[in-house]
């Protein structure tokens, strides 16, 4: 399994991640929880909520519901849909506490498992939630060597002067 660090600012993330992102398939997960599932061996799915999630455990999730683990699948969507797709679920845009985010990617040889976001359409599933477009199911759990590369990266978050400034003068208030 390939694995490689990409250093970035806030604002490159458009630029210089999104690029390597799409035409591929992968999962999105903190660092810390990759070192859980290289320990494991496998990404489980997320069903009850006992693992951490980047994005929020949504007890209403489409795939979660069926067992699956949610993948963004960008082989086939338009860049207007994933641009779409990602003002509702970014796999880059995260909070602070979350600048440390890994991308497993997934073997072609396992792009037969996934299940389309089309199926929820068929499914008529319409009160839970799913990514048009971009958003797949794996249906249990995914073997490490199921995955042909993880992409480690680290997003700096400067501090903005305008924030710090606010924050001083709040301190400075209270004293």
């Amino acid at each position: 399994m390939k694995t490689s660090e990409l250093h970035l600012h806030r604002d490159e993330l458009d630029d210089r991640l999104l690029p390597r992102l799409v035409g591929r398939v992968f999962h999105v997960t903190s660092v810390i929880s990759l070192d859980q599932i290289l320990a494991s061996g496998e990404i489980r799915p997320n069903v009850d909520g006992q693992f951490t999630t980047t994005f929020g455990f949504s007890s209403n999730s489409f795939f979660r519901k069926r067992g699956c683990i949610s993948i963004f699948d960008y082989r086939f969507a338009s860049l207007k849909q994933i641009e779409e797709s990602i003002c509702k679920c970014s796999p880059f845009h995260v909070p602070r506490s979350d600048h440390k985010l890994a991308y497993m990617f997934l073997s072609a040889n396992e792009h037969h498992r996934l299940i389309p976001w089309t199926k929820w359409k068929e499914e008529q599933a319409w009160g839970e939630m799913i990514v048009p477009y971009v958003e797949a199911g794996f249906p249990g759990s995914i073997p490490m060597p199921s995955i042909e590369e993880v992409l480690r990266v680290i997003i700096e978050y400067p501090p903005d002067p305008l924030i710090e400034a606010l924050e001083k003068g709040r301190a400075n208030m209270a004293k």
